[in-house]
């Protein structure tokens, strides 16, 4: 067992899966964020949304095949370098 000086003591399995933990917890941050809100996109970095994109397409795709809200889905490439730069959102037609 491993003590410290204040008389706390810690087990082996429990220092193990600290440990693992904390890996997992590091391995975690490094994936990509989630941004869901508009205010959320609004204050990522570009950096950030760049990361975010591919995890915002997968979701339209799972999403659609129930809800059938797409008829089509064309990533492009951002214009410009304004706020809005990076910022997926998507266009309704009106029906005729």
């Amino acid at each position: 067992m491993i003590s410290s000086l204040d008389t706390h003591t810690i087990g082996r399995r429990n220092f193990l899966l600290a440990g693992f933990a904390a890996v997992i917890g590091a391995t975690a941050k490094k994936q990509s964020p989630t941004l869901e809100t508009f205010t959320q996109w609004l204050d990522a970095t570009v950096d950030m949304r760049e990361k975010a994109l591919p995890a915002c397409l997968d979701r339209i795709r799972k999403m659609d095949q129930s809800i059938h809200a797409w008829v089509q889905v064309q990533p492009e490439q951002p214009t410009g370098n304004g706020r809005l730069s990076g910022i997926p959102f998507g266009v309704k037609f009106p029906s005729a």
